[in-house]
């Protein structure tokens, strides 16, 4: 026989299994909704979906159809800076010492020319200052809440240590966190 016949045939068999491999998994999704319903179903028993919320839940994969702009790192610190700041005021101290401390991070990671690194010093040392504030607070919490146990306050001392990174810069924020580190007392093991 003819070789053409045979890579004709070969080809036409070929596109029938794809065509059928393709019916076999459409049908088995047939219909969509009913897929849907079921996952919503399992999250609205397991009580962690509101029965009222109309939610539609896909198996495959999302793709982003806009891209969000980065933010600057001076603009991303300083909503990070606001953002500490209310927290704080708020009572969440440890909520507030993480956001200062990512401001902070942010704020050592701007470059800027020597002409213009004045306007970055002073929202370096306010993030600080509240990074280091609001951890003494908080581990000083931490510490009332343990009942003062041997093991609460080696772990707060621990704590504060951590805070030195930040403080080291600056002498009152080093002096302030030597004094909270004093008033724990030295644990021994």
């Amino acid at each position: 026989m003819n070789p053409r016949f045979w890579l004709v045939f070969g080809s036409l068999l070929c596109l029938t299994g794809a065509l059928k491999a393709s019916e076999n998994s459409s049908s088995s999704t047939g219909n969509p909704n009913v897929e849907e319903t079921a996952v919503t179903d399992e999250g609205e028993d397991k009580g962690i979906i509101p029965r009222s919320v109309d939610l539609h839940v896909s198996t495959r994969t999302v793709t982003p159809v806009t891209l969000f702009p980065e933010k600057q790192l001076m603009d991303q610190g300083r909503e990070e800076l606001t953002k500490a700041q209310d927290l704080w005021t708020k009572g969440y101290s440890e909520a507030a010492s993480d956001t200062a401390l990512e401001a902070y991070d942010d704020f050592m990671a701007v470059r800027l020319p020597r002409r213009k690194r004045k306007k970055i010093f002073p929202l370096r040392h306010q993030a600080a200052t509240l990074y280091v504030d609001a951890g003494i607070t908080f581990i000083n919490s931490y510490v009332e809440k343990t009942s003062r146990s041997i093991d609460g306050i080696a772990e707060g001392r621990g704590r504060l240590e951590d805070l030195r990174d930040v403080a080291c810069n600056y002498p009152e924020l080093n002096r302030k966190l030597n004094t909270a580190i004093e008033g724990l007392p030295v644990v021994r093991r």
